[in-house]
């Protein structure tokens, strides 16, 4: 997903290996085992990216502040007043990815669509963080449970555990890539005509 944190990818991708498997049991041609892996393609810039996020993370962990699933993520007009949605703006997705980073889910495309539903929920005006957040965890679920008459026990927690580290990697760390998405997809007209609009992260009591 193009708006998630990295700190999960890698686990994702390693756990999703005995997950994809299943594929070739409703297939009459077995394809090669590789072909059912999730592949991340990394250059070395986008390598160093993906260290320097997860360095970022881990000192977030040890105190300096951080959104979480306990934050209000809200977008504001400056004037107080409501976002409208912008003309012309089409919600978007690109799939399971996240920063330039690109997530093969050819052979789960039932992923592909939760991924594809979330990122085009965060770039629709008005759309609240929380419920598009809600939204992609029970379709993860759902897909999970769809495919467990075909799993064997590791493969199902396989699913579970990659479901929950992708939608609590949402939940915790997506505030900002939803506030950057409903910029795109609102907008603020003040009396002059102007586009004023505002963030507000409000930690609930």
């Amino acid at each position: 997903m193009k708006r998630a944190a990295l700190s999960f990818i890698i686990l994702f991708s390693v756990i999703s290996m005995g997950i994809a498997k299943v594929t070739s049991k409703s297939s009459k041609k077995q394809k090669p085992k590789d072909e059912y892996k999730y592949k991340i393609n990394l250059t070395d810039d986008q390598l160093q990216k993906l260290l320097a996020e997860l360095r970022k993370d881990e000192a977030l962990k040890k105190g300096m502040p951080q959104h979480d699933a306990n934050e209000e993520c809200v977008y504001r007009c400056k004037d107080g007043g409501k976002p409208k949605p912008r003309p012309g703006h089409t919600p978007s997705s690109n799939g399971c990815g996240s920063f330039g980073l690109e997530l093969d889910t050819s052979t789960l495309p039932a992923m592909t669509k939760c991924c594809d539903a979330h990122d085009e929920c965060y770039d629709t005006c008005n759309k609240d963080k929380l419920e598009c957040d809600k939204k992609f965890k029970k379709c993860l679920e759902k897909m999970c449970t769809k495919l467990e008459p075909d799993l064997n026990d590791d493969e199902s927690r396989g699913c579970r555990a990659t479901a929950m580290l992708m939608s609590s990697g949402t939940q915790a760390l997506g505030c900002q890539a939803y506030l950057d998405s409903q910029k795109t997809a609102c907008e603020c007209k003040s009396s002059s005509g102007q586009d004023k609009s505002k963030s507000r992260k409000k930690t609930e009591l």
